[in-house]
């Protein structure tokens, strides 16, 4: 057996680079040779058919020519690192609070610890951990995004990508509105990512709950910035010592009294 050449063939998926290395042989009788690792056994098995030998360490490649030896390796490397794929229907999730107050062993929220004594800081992860050198930026806020996805992981021998495409239901369009899925995914204009993001499996009670805790936010939001946003609307609720989170009948009646 003599030395021919060393050759590198190399495949990309999913932007992943694979790469094998070839020192190249050739026999007495003429055939061409590689050595590589074993792992490579089953799909050696299904391209080479019965053109191998399994050795201590590792398994010997054979082919008629060079040009089949390189075609036939690429194509093992490509069987080799075809992944295992799997898909799991998910809702990706955010609920995330930033305020700061004090609250007493009833559950009674105050500003700050001087209204009462024996009064504790909820500062925990649940609202922010803000404090008095880590301040709420621009005032409090409360932030809740949900979207339905379908986790789609890819298993490069180990190696695992994993890719999120949205999910609307059996037979669901991104245009529909009608399953539970189309509902909650109808919420559009905000950004969420999966992958830095809460995440459960897939339920249609589920994908409901979240739908109408984003409807609470946008009906929230409405009451707050309906009765602020106009500064007359403004000042006209604060001289009746109206109540922002009040519906706009109510505080029309508290205006007129």
């Amino acid at each position: 057996m003599a030395y021919l050449t060393k050759k590198q063939i190399s495949i990309t998926r999913d932007k992943q680079f694979f790469i094998l290395d070839l020192k190249v042989n050739v026999t007495t009788d003429g055939d061409f040779t590689a050595s590589i690792d074993k792992k490579y056994l089953n799909a050696i098995k299904g391209v080479f058919q019965n053109s191998y030998k399994i050795n201590k360490e590792t398994i010997t490649i054979i082919a008629p020519s060079l040009d089949k030896l390189m075609s036939s390796s690429e194509r093992m490397l490509d069987i080799h690192n075809t992944p295992k794929i799997t898909k799991d229907n998910i809702i990706a999730y955010n609920i995330e609070s930033h305020v700061s107050f004090c609250e007493n062993d009833k559950g009674d929220i105050f500003p700050n610890g001087t209204y009462q004594k024996d009064l504790q800081w909820a500062i925990n992860d649940k609202y922010g951990e803000h404090h008095a050198s880590s301040p709420a930026k621009d005032g409090y806020s409360l932030t809740v995004g949900a979207v339905a996805y379908t986790k789609i992981t890819k298993d490069y021998n180990g190696n695992k990508v994993v890719v999120y495409d949205k999910y609307y239901g059996e037979n669901g369009s991104h245009l529909g509105n009608k399953n539970p899925a189309e509902k909650l995914n109808s919420w559009c204009s905000f950004s969420l990512n999966p992958k830095n993001c809460r995440q459960m499996p897939y339920s249609d009670e589920s994908a409901i709950f979240f739908f109408n805790l984003l409807m609470g936010m946008a009906r929230m939001a409405k009451l707050i910035q309906e009765a602020t946003f106009d500064e007359d609307n403004l000042m006209a609720l604060i001289a009746s010592g109206g109540n922002p989170m009040l519906p706009s009948s109510k505080r029309k009646e508290l205006i007129n009294e």
